[in-house]
């Protein structure tokens, strides 16, 4: 990696940053010094720019958490959880190293800042990873399912197995952080550590 600045965004080449990305995400870590990373929210729109989904649509919560190009992060912090993994089963049609990236994240960078505002804007495009999301899940109420899930994609299939082998590398690079909350949260509690 060859980035040499405190902060790291990751953009995709056919989408773009609201005007307030910069400000939503900078100020509030640089005001907080425990936190290394934060999310904003995501607008979703077509070609014409017409967004996809209402405000309450349950998959946004999903579609939020799995992208990686909505964070700001400390630089020092993305190299310690190592990066997006590079493993083979990742590289298959349904991807996958957002989530096991996202996951890391949300483990081992407490507290993970989260402003549900959108600050960049997502256009879906004919067969992207967006667009098979959308023609393969169901809103059902207040939440969703899938259409379909092919064998990788099943809880314990290949994907969730990749991503659980990511967490677990990562894991040692944090188990001292990992000690010190649980210290500080059992003397919160009276517990006494």
């Amino acid at each position: 990696m060859f980035a040499t600045g405190h902060y790291l965004a990751f953009l995709d080449a056919d989408d773009e940053y609201l005007d307030d990305f910069l400000r939503m995400t900078v100020e509030p870590l640089e005001g907080l010094e425990e936190m290394r990373a934060i999310k904003v929210g995501i607008e979703f729109v077509d070609a014409m720019g017409v967004p996809l989904f209402n405000p309450g649509d349950p998959r946004l919560v999903a579609l939020n958490f799995s992208s990686s190009s909505n964070i700001l992060i400390v630089t020092e912090a993305f190299r310690k959880i190592g990066g997006f993994p590079e493993y083979s089963e990742f590289r298959a049609e349904h991807g996958g190293e957002d989530v096991a990236f996202n996951k890391a994240a949300a483990r081992f960078l407490e507290p993970l800042g989260r402003i549900d505002t959108a600050g960049y804007r997502c256009w879906n495009r004919t067969g992207s990873h967006l667009d098979r999301f959308i023609r393969n899940t169901v809103v059902e109420g207040e939440d969703f399912s899938f259409i379909s899930l092919s064998e990788a994609q099943h809880p314990g299939g290949t994907l969730d197995q990749a991503i659980n082998r990511f967490l677990a590398e990562v894991e040692p690079r944090f188990e001292d952080e990992v000690r010190s909350r649980k210290v500080a949260s059992s003397v919160a509690m009276g517990d006494g550590g």
